[in-house]
């Protein structure tokens, strides 16, 4: 899920979900949740394992992420 917590209008996330093709859901106007989760900067990522805990963070992106991230993701599905 993407968690949208600045920008209120609708159209314009409408534009960047088809724009980017964007398949899961976003939350609208979610500033409390990014607030919740401490978020402090864009991009983040957040995994979140089976127990409903937090598994991994990954903050910023760069192509260099990829590795690390996909390495979690296995990791997870285990």
């Amino acid at each position: 899920m993407g968690l949208n917590s600045f920008d209120k209008n609708k159209e314009s996330l409408a534009i960047f979900v088809e724009k980017h093709k964007v398949t899961y859901p976003i939350l609208l106007e979610a500033f409390s949740v990014a607030q919740a989760y401490k978020v402090t900067g864009y991009p983040v990522l957040f995994f979140i394992d089976k127990e409903g805990k937090i598994a991994y963070i990954n903050n910023g992106y760069t192509k260099s992420h990829n590795k690390r991230i996909e390495k979690n993701i296995q990791k997870l599905l285990k």
